[in-house]
């Protein structure tokens, strides 16, 4: 993706040698993570029960979403959060919508998401967040974890830096004032809030006390069967 991004030809045999060893390792490291689950009873190799394949399409988009939304907006994170339907149990009706937005959004934005730089940092996102979207089964109780964006949110970050600066180029002064202060807020914002989370996330127990609440509240709240998502690390 960097080369693509920097200019080079992806039809040049030098390039795919050099990133080779690293596909190579990707490929490896995946199989190994897969094996080692299996050990556990959990994952796509093992007998273990999964969600059938379109439910997990539909848990795909839906964790997709839910990524993107608390990129922009950032508001009461916890620090994994729980599937929202069981194995065994029928998905709730308002899911079915996000596969067809995803589809009527890259219908409707094809010519802009398929051009630099939004397609560089939309194909890093991507790439990056595709093998924790569950559509295959990994051994995890959560399935959002916001530390699984830490590094796919380059992405995201580099097409807002990249349009934020093709806006205020060349504006007039009130334009610029105006994107400037915005950007003020939202960097006080953010500092604000993350101090805020620090002092609630002390330790173990207090980093687990919103996400225990809302289990509670869940009509499909079983202790045994949500505990594996406490012991989540």
């Amino acid at each position: 993706m960097l080369y693509w991004l920097l200019g080079y030809s992806l039809k040049e045999r030098k390039i795919w040698v050099q990133v080779a060893p690293f596909f190579v390792l990707a490929i490896f490291f995946g199989f190994i993570t897969m094996f080692t689950q299996v050990t556990i009873g959990s994952g796509l190799l093992s007998s273990a029960i999964q969600y059938p394949l379109w439910q997990r399409i539909i848990l795909g988009a839906y964790s997709l979403f839910e990524y993107l939304a608390k990129f922009f907006f950032p508001y009461k994170l916890l620090y994994i959060y729980p599937f929202p339907t069981l194995i065994n149990e029928p998905v709730h009706e308002w899911m079915l919508l996000y596969p067809v937005l995803i589809v009527i959004i890259l219908t409707a934005l094809w010519k802009y998401i398929a051009k630099m730089p939004f397609a560089a940092g939309l194909l890093f996102f991507l790439v990056h967040i595709a093998l924790v979207l569950h559509i295959i089964p990994i051994s995890r109780a959560a399935i959002i974890a916001d530390r699984y964006i830490y590094l796919s949110s380059i992405g995201l970050s580099f097409i807002v830096a990249r349009y934020f600066v093709r806006f205020i180029t060349g504006r007039n002064g009130m334009l610029q004032k105006i994107a400037s202060g915005l950007f003020v807020c939202i960097v006080l914002y953010l500092g604000i809030y993350s101090n805020l989370r620090c002092r609630e996330w002390k330790d173990s127990e207090s980093i687990k006390k919103d996400l225990r609440e809302l289990i509670k509240q869940r009509d499909d709240y079983v202790p045994e069967e949500f505990e594996e998502i406490m012991n989540e690390d």
